[in-house]
């Protein structure tokens, strides 16, 4: 009680020490006399209360109660408490994106223009996702598509460039301004945008008509900037094979993405490659029939996938190393711990000799 009183004191005292120095600051002096009100009186209640030897089943509820107010009248202008929907609010446009369920694709907006991070609300994949790590194959691909800011998310000031198709970029939020073009049909307009859809958009997982094994990357990164056709030419990373270019093998695809985790069914007429535009980023796995393969760089920052003539089962799986290694080691340092545990009950029933 002694030392709550004294904090109240201090408190106080400085309050009252501090006070004009405040006014003469601009703050309002309400405000000042209830913060100070919102944390006095708190603290008079509680030492009395232990003063006075309250039972605790009386005293922490009471103290509780004062503290809730206290924060309530200090913070509660601050952080306003506002509905759900003020969040992520329904607007035509991004219904209309939700209601695609044909198969996995991504979207992207114009300028500044549908902050990319939001998407994530919305079930939506942005190609312009923000965030603090950035892979440097995909960023070096950045000037094909977009300008790249160091402090923000990329700006997609043309939509005529032929990347966002491989991107798997099927939706462009655009300013009502942009004009639909024999690649890009009106879908339907807002009040302040249109909904753009790109005809010529890659799938996610798609077979290339041509390939060009390469070696040099810098090689690589001029061809794409060249390029005007994705779906035509894919360029591998091979370092056994000389650079050289060859027709791709033909055939279909039937994908399911569930999570981290694409399941293709690939009937090949030809040996091919298979491209899945995600970022190659360590940790990618590729199984062929069960069978682990390689995976390799397709156009610099993307997986390429090499299929046998034939109808295979192809799985590609985010997996690094780093999760399966922990979670070997999380399991295994369960089941040590359950037969320890079990063990020690063991031993503990087992009759002990008594000395006569």
């Amino acid at each position: 009680a002694a030392i709550v009183f004294g904090a109240f004191i201090a408190i106080a005292l400085t309050t009252a020490n501090v006070f004009d120095s405040r006014i003469a600051l601009g703050v309002k002096p309400g405000l000042i006399t209830t913060l100070s009100i919102a944390v006095l009186v708190p603290l008079a209640l509680t030492a009395l209360l232990l003063a006075l030897r309250t039972p605790a089943r009386v005293a922490l509820p009471l103290i509780l109660g004062m503290l809730l107010f206290e924060r309530t009248l200090e913070d509660g202008r601050i952080y306003p408490v506002l509905p759900e929907r003020m969040f992520y609010p329904p607007t035509p446009i991004l219904a209309r994106l939700q209601a695609d369920k044909s198969e996995p694709f991504r979207m992207g907006a114009m300028h500044f223009m549908f902050l990319p991070d939001a998407a994530a609300l919305y079930g939506l994949e942005d190609v312009r996702g923000y965030e603090a790590m950035t892979f440097l194959r995909l960023a070096e691909t950045y000037a094909f598509w977009s300008v790249h800011t160091t402090a923000s998310y990329n700006n997609i000031p043309d939509k005529s460039r032929p990347m966002l198709s491989l991107l798997n970029m099927k939706y462009l939020i655009a300013l009502p301004a942009e004009q639909p073009d024999e690649q890009w049909k009106l879908v339907m307009q807002d009040r302040n945008a249109r909904l753009l859809e790109n005809t010529r958009v890659l799938p996610r997982v798609f077979i290339p008509r041509r390939v060009r094994y390469e070696q040099q990357q810098d090689h690589v990164l001029y061809a794409m900037s060249k390029s005007t056709d994705f779906a035509d030419i894919a360029w591998i990373i091979a370092p056994g094979y000389p650079p050289h270019e060859i027709g791709n093998g033909r055939g279909t695809l039937v994908t399911h993405r569930d999570g981290r985790t694409w399941d293709v069914t690939a009937t090949m007429l030809e040996d091919g490659w298979v491209v899945v535009s995600e970022a190659a980023r360590k940790g990618w796995r590729a199984y062929v029939d069960g069978k682990r393969v390689q995976t390799h760089y397709a156009d610099h920052a993307f997986l390429g996938v090499y299929v046998p003539q034939g109808t295979h089962k192809l799985r590609v799986v985010y997996e690094p190393e780093s999760f399966t290694r922990g979670r070997n080691i999380t399991l295994a340092t369960i089941a040590g711990l359950i037969a320890f545990f079990a063990l020690r009950r063991y031993r503990g029933k087992q009759p002990r000799a008594v000395s006569v």
